[in-house]
């Protein structure tokens, strides 16, 4: 009767499980984890499962590689405007008459540099470039 000492033998093996399994959960012991072993055909596998999955990821990354920009380049960025590159223009302006860089600033809607807020120099910028290019004469009418 070889099975039924094999299911004896198997339900001696839960029942000592069992009560290893609550006599731990009781004394909150430390457990010791082994690493697995594998059979030599398991591990085989996994090596050559894991070459795939180093060559798939070599093929993905050839795949999504960024493409380049063909675009025809835009404007290239200015840097920042600080109030130094207005009160520049603002004293070439007046060295070259008093009345224009008045004049300038009035259009401006200021008495001064100073009384430019930072969001304005961009624009104050511009104008003022026009205005020392001779571009435009602040104290003729821009209609």
């Amino acid at each position: 009767m070889p099975l039924e000492n094999d299911i004896q033998e198997l339900t001696k093996a839960v029942l000592a499980l069992t009560y290893a399994l609550n006599q731990h959960l009781v004394t909150s012991s430390r457990v010791v984890v082994r690493e697995p072993t594998f059979t030599p055909d398991v591990t085989e596998k996994i090596k050559e499962r894991e070459q795939e999955i180093i060559k798939e990821e070599i093929a993905d990354s050839k795949k999504s590689k960024p493409t380049t920009d063909t675009s025809p380049p835009s404007e290239p960025e200015s840097a920042p405007v600080i109030y130094d590159d207005v009160r520049k223009l603002i004293i070439a302006i007046g060295k070259e008459s008093k009345d224009k860089a008045v004049a300038a600033l009035s259009r401006l809607g200021v008495a001064n540099g100073k009384e430019l807020k930072e969001a304005q120099w961009p624009e104050a910028v511009a104008y003022l470039t026009r205005v020392a290019a001779g571009e435009v004469n602040p104290e003729e009418s821009h209609a």
